[in-house]
């Protein structure tokens, strides 16, 4: 009819809703603009189909010439890494935490140490992907995640735990520390949490009691150079290399400007900059037996028609940071801090994680 024109239009349906916003990511007209939706968007869209003929001036077919049909073909289907079960817990934790605590940015991920698989991956606030003009351009333009970064606190010790062991440093179980409650390194005074200190412990309590000065202690006995070619080793100061846009490097000190008080002060957490994709790697390696891996959301590449899987994604690992040995001293310890030291849910009225007198926890 005169006047009428056809266009195109597409639509994205979400069957889960804001699940995994940030992950999956938003599309445009004809592309991918952040997220799994950019990262492999050449693989996703397939190609157009079209149909091709001659023509006179006006637009009408010319008599008797031939025409060529080019079908449109499906771009190839993502199976991610993402587990639906353990995503939707993920989300409803995070909403619960962003009401309990009134927070600003609330962020999780669950990563298999063995993979790097990323299991769950979210944050608040979130968005609906099929509506996300209405969200503020920094809710679905940044995946907290892997953009965030942040102070990791006494998260931070199980890296400077793991390289006093590997460096034969520490024997946690028959070598003793005494804690006033504060330690003295260049003219600064660095306080434990605990008013009074911990008083006379085995270094394996040391670990248990997140106990500040106790971790200065293993920092200085393995001197800067060491300590900071480990948390180099265990992927902090650049990227991981994460298989989603937008992923940041996070800070350290520059070796030069590593002074006794920045020696001490990094091997509690503080003083350094991370991202949460850094920390949740690095902690998988010291755990899984010493194998730092690449982090990734892509599992296997399957083709649309007949379902086959046309390329399984296999763990890559970047590097042996420490030895299985090691690192099996250091799961144990874990293991002790959540059984008999500050993992617990709640230890004399103190909530695990809240930074008191010094202490720079963020969350165990």
């Amino acid at each position: 009819m005169p006047g009428i024109y056809v266009a195109e239009d597409n639509k994205r349906f979400y069957p889960f809703g804001p699940m995994a916003a940030q992950v999956l990511g938003i599309t445009g007209y004809d592309s991918g603009l952040t997220g799994v939706e950019k990262q492999y968007n050449q693989l996703l869209s397939g190609t157009r189909g079209n149909i091709s003929f001659l023509t006179d001036a006006a637009g009408r077919q010319m008599p008797n010439s031939s025409e060529a049909y080019q079908p449109p073909r499906d771009g190839l289907t993502l199976q991610l890494t993402i587990d639906q079960k353990v995503q939707s817990i993920v989300e409803r934790e995070l909403d619960q935490a962003m009401l309990k605590y009134q927070a600003k940015d609330v962020i999780a991920i669950a990563m298999d140490p063995k993979t790097g698989e990323i299991l769950a991956m979210g944050s608040r606030p979130t968005f609906q992907p099929d509506r996300y003009q209405e969200a503020e351009p920094e809710v679905y333009n940044r995946n907290l995640p892997i953009w965030m970064t942040y102070e990791p606190g006494s998260t931070f010790k199980i890296i400077t735990l793991s390289a006093a062991i590997q460096e034969g440093k520490v024997n946690l179980k028959n070598e003793s520390f005494y804690d006033p409650g504060y330690v003295e390194v260049g003219g600064a005074r660095l306080r434990c949490w605990k008013k009074g200190g911990h008083g006379s412990q085995s270094f394996l309590e040391v670990v248990e009691n997140s106990c500040n000065p106790g971790f200065v202690a293993l920092g200085q006995r393995l001197g800067k150079e060491k300590l900071f070619e480990y948390i180099k080793n265990f992927g902090f100061g650049k990227r991981t290399g994460i298989d989603i846009g937008g992923e940041e490097n996070g800070i350290l000190f520059k070796l030069a400007n590593v002074g006794p008080v920045e020696l001490a002060t990094t091997a509690f957490g503080q003083g350094v900059s991370v991202t949460p994709i850094q920390q949740i790697t690095a902690v998988a390696a010291a755990i899984n037996g010493g194998k730092l891996f690449k982090p990734h959301v892509a599992k296997a590449w399957v083709n649309p028609d007949t379902g086959e899987t046309l390329q399984e994604i296999k763990p890559e690992l970047v590097r042996q940071v420490i030895s299985p040995e090691t690192s099996k001293q250091v799961r144990e310890a874990l293991e002790s801090v959540v059984a008999q030291g500050t993992g617990g849910q709640r230890v004399s009225g103190r909530l695990p994680g809240r930074r008191q007198d010094g202490d720079g926890a963020k969350g165990h």
